[in-house]
């Protein structure tokens, strides 16, 4: 048993985790955002698409939801559905 000031540790920890992959998911869907509106045949800009977005999608499996208020989970699933499909149409339109 941790008592009390064990489990306040573990869910700091888990929130300070989740703080820092939400950081990176933001970035990431920056990133991804500028490669789209660059996409061309640039076999560069496509590494760094295919990278980002796989990177993004990783990030999004490691976070702890447990620890996600619902607001912070619906925000992050509309984020991920616009830029997924971005992602999608960019990638099938070249």
């Amino acid at each position: 048993m941790r008592g009390k000031n064990g489990d306040k540790n573990a869910n700091r920890e888990q929130r300070d985790h989740n703080a820092s992959v939400l950081t990176q998911i933001r970035h990431q869907e920056r990133d991804i955002r500028r490669y789209c509106s660059v996409y061309v045949t640039n076999k560069g800009v496509k590494l760094n698409l295919n990278g980002t977005y796989g990177q993004l999608k990783r990030n999004i499996n490691i976070l702890n939801e447990e620890h996600l208020s619902n607001s912070t989970k619906l925000i992050l699933e509309s984020k991920l559905s616009a830029i997924s499909e971005l992602y999608a149409s960019t990638i099938n339109d070249q």
